[in-house]
């Protein structure tokens, strides 16, 4: 019982005090190398190395920043859907704001590994078990390796900027591209769809997959998770970066009336899609 409770405390405290980072926090910030949209620094916190991730390259006018901190924010979300599900991604991801420049970003930690090789079927196999998941927020540049870390304990998917109503480079994905129907089922699928991510899966963990994805058994904890990350980028626009409320409004109607609705249609497709495939896998 005081084993629960100490690490129960633990937890606690290191959510105070990661909570709510502003960059003036974060020390020896240096620029590294980084994705074409995208500035990307290095930085020490707390005495762990992170990178820390901005929109944009600081020269945007008001509107292409707005749109960048959404997408920041959509980041965000992706990666808490992917751990509501068990899908190993970056140890500790927080928010960040930029009072001076009206900026969120990520502060992630460095994830010690290599870059993940399709010709590791071991790498390819632990991969496909987060497939329905990779479906779910539509994050079509998980066919682009320099997006994933095989580290000794399985693969680390990071950088998931192209997922749900964004596209990897900051565009918007139209209405026929992010959908309820779910194409990525189709042109993700291991072996016969036409994305990059279609030769990366390996049909041979295709029941883990099943099963990674019905780890979450209903919609609610979908929700709840959604809302928890839509709220916690609220926080940090609000507190941190010092971002006009009408931003801040626009965000949260982003997610309520856009993202949120969607996920939830999606995640019943893809529900039916693997109660089906589980069926079939149980015939003789």
């Amino acid at each position: 019982m005081r084993t629960k409770l100490f690490n129960a405390l633990k937890t606690i405290v290191k959510q105070q005090i990661l909570e709510g980072i502003s960059e003036t926090e974060l020390q020896d910030l240096e620029v590294c190398s980084s994705a074409s949209s995208h500035s990307l620094r290095t930085c020490k916190f707390k005495n762990g190395s992170y990178y820390l991730k901005y929109g944009g390259w600081g020269n945007e006018s008001n509107l292409e920043q707005q749109e960048f901190n959404l997408q920041i924010g959509v980041e965000y979300l992706a990666y808490q859907i992917y751990k509501l599900f068990g899908i190993s991604i970056p140890e500790d991801i927080q928010v960040v704001g930029s009072e001076e420049r009206k900026r969120i970003g990520l502060a992630t930690k460095k994830v010690k590994g290599y870059r993940f090789s399709r010709s590791s079927l071991g790498s390819r196999n632990n991969l496909t078990q987060g497939m329905f998941v990779d479906m779910l927020l539509a994050n079509w540049d998980i066919g682009n390796t320099s997006n994933l870390l095989a580290t000794d304990n399985g693969v680390v998917r990071i950088d998931p900027g192209g997922s749900l109503i964004f596209r990897a480079q900051g565009a918007r994905k139209t209405d026929q591209q992010f959908n309820s129907k779910v194409g990525e089922l189709r042109s993700m699928y291991p072996g016969k769809g036409s994305s990059p991510a279609a030769q990366t899966y390996s049909l041979d963990s295709l029941q883990k997959a099943v099963d990674q994805f019905n780890e979450v058994e209903s919609v609610d904890s979908l929700i709840k998770t959604v809302d928890a990350a839509r709220e916690e980028v609220a926080k940090t626009m609000k507190e941190n970066a010092k971002i006009e409320n009408a931003e801040i409004e626009e965000w949260k109607s982003l997610v309520n009336n856009t993202i949120k609705p969607m996920l939830i249609k999606r995640f019943e497709t893809i529900k039916n899609s693997t109660d089906f495939i589980e069926e079939t896998m149980k015939k003789p």
